[in-house]
C-alpha cells in the first residue's frame, strides 16, 4: 500500500492543502510550525484508521472528523485520500472523512465516501480466508510522546502473535513499546520449541530471522535480542558486549524500541515472509528526531530505506543532520509546513 495523494481542508488550521507525492518513498515535513507538520501525520491517522477499523471487524469505525478539529471561522473539515496497491494489479482506492458545522448551510461540494476503501478491504479480507493472500498492508503510526518506560516481559496471552496485532494502538495514537517486548518473548519461545521438536535441521523462526535481518542493517553494532528467563531481562549484544536493554541511555533506548518495533509490526503483517526487503507499508513518525541523539540522527533515513526499500515513510522534522539525510536520499520528498497553519 502506497499513499498517492492527500487533501486536507479547514483541519487543525491547515485551510487548504493539496500533496502529491509521486513514486516518493520517504515523505518528510520540516519546519517550525511543529503543529502544522502534525496535522498533517494526524490527517492521515484519521483517514488510515477506517482502513485498519474495517480490518478488524465488518463494521468497523476508523476516527471521525470532530468539532474540534474544524476551526472556528470554518463551516467543515474535509480529508481525502488516494492510495495504490501493487499487490492489486496497482489498484486505485480513494476515500473521503467530512464533518459539517450544523450552521454550515452552504452547498460545499464535498461528502464522505469509504465505498472503494470497504471494497479494497473486503476483497483482501476474502483472499486471506481463501488462503491465496496471507499478508497485511501495514499501516504504523509513532506519535511525538512515544517513550520506553518500562520493559514488560510477562505473558498473559498468545494474542500477541495474530497478525492483526501489528495494528496495535494505531486508533489509540499512543506507542510505549509494550507489544514490542512480549512479542520478543512469546516469540522467542515458540522458536525454542520448534528447535527442540525440529532438532539440528531447525534454522530458526521465519518471523524472527526476517525481524534480524532488518535490526543488522537498521541497528549497525546491536544483534542477538533475547529473553533472559531467570531475571525477566530483555538483553543485546552492543558492539560484542552482552547489555541489560533497561540499562541503555535513555536516548538510545527509546531509538532502539522504535527500530525494533517497526520491524516487529513489519513481520507480523507479513507472518510468512523470510525477508521484508520487499514488502510494502505506510508508517508515520511525528519529530523522528525526537528522544535520539545527533550521532544516531546521521544516516538515519538512509538506514530505514536500506532495510524496508518499499516501505513508505512520512516524518516531520526540525532536526538538520535529519533534512541532510532526506537530501541525500533518492525518491524522497521535503515539505516545509511553515505558514501553512
Amino acid at each position: 500500500m502506497i499513499a498517492k495523494t492527500l487533501k486536507i481542508e479547514n483541519f487543525r488550521g491547515i485551510r487548504n492543502l493539496d500533496l502529491d507525492f509521486g513514486e516518493s518513498r520517504m515523505v518528510a515535513f520540516t519546519g517550525l510550525d511543529s503543529a502544522a507538520k502534525s496535522a498533517v501525520l494526524t490527517a492521515m491517522r484519521y483517514l488510515l484508521s477506517w482502513y485498519v477499523a474495517r480490518l478488524m471487524s465488518p463494521m468497523g469505525r476508523g476516527i471521525q472528523i470532530e468539532l474540534d478539529d474544524i476551526d472556528g471561522g470554518d463551516g467543515f473539515g474535509y480529508l481525502e485520500m488516494t492510495v495504490q496497491i501493487p499487490e492489486f494489479e496497482n489498484r486505485m482506492v480513494r476515500w473521503s472523512l467530512l464533518k459539517k458545522r450544523s450552521s454550515c448551510d452552504k452547498k460545499i461540494g464535498r461528502s464522505a465516501n469509504r465505498g472503494e476503501l470497504n471494497d479494497f478491504v473486503d476483497s483482501l479480507l476474502r483472499r486471506r480466508t481463501d488462503g491465496s493472500e496471507q499478508d497485511l498492508f501495514l499501516v504504523a503510526f509513532y506519535p511525538a510522546d512515544r517513550v520506553v518506560k518500562d520493559v514488560p516481559l510477562q505473558i498473559h496471552d498468545s494474542e500477541a502473535l495474530d497478525p492483526l496485532d501489528a495494528f496495535d494502538g494505531f486508533r489509540r495514537g499512543t506507542e510505549n513499546f509494550h507489544s514490542l517486548f512480549r512479542w520478543l518473548r512469546e516469540r522467542e519461545d515458540l522458536e525454542n520449541e520448534k528447535r527442540r521438536d525440529a532438532g539440528e535441521g531447525f534454522t530458526g523462526d521465519v518471523q524472527l530471522n526476517a525481524f534480524r535481518t532488518a535490526i543488522e542493517v537498521l541497528l549497525p553494532g546491536y544483534r542477538n535480542f533475547r529473553v533472559k528467563r531467570d531475571t525477566l531481562s530483555l538483553m543485546v549484544e552492543k558492539n560484542g558486549s552482552l547489555l541489560s536493554f533497561d540499562l541503555l541511555p535513555e536516548e538510545e533506548m527509546n531509538y532502539v524500541a522504535l527500530m525494533c518495533d517497526i520491524a516487529r509490526r513489519l513481520t507480523m503483517a507479513n507472518p510468512e515472509a523470510s525477508s521484508l526487503f520487499d514488502k510494502t507499508a505506510i508508517v508515520m513518525i511525528d519529530e523522528i528526531e525526537l528522544n535520539t541523539n545527533p550521532e544516531l540522527q546521521s544516516g538515519l533515513v538512509s538506514r530505514l530505506k536500506k532495510a524496508f526499500p518499499q516501505v513508505q515513510f512520512f516524518l516531520t522534522t526540525q532536526s538538520p543532520r535529519i533534512a541532510k539525510d532526506l537530501d541525500c536520499c533518492r525518491d524522497s520528498l521535503l515539505f516545509n509546513m511553515d505558514g501553512k497553519c
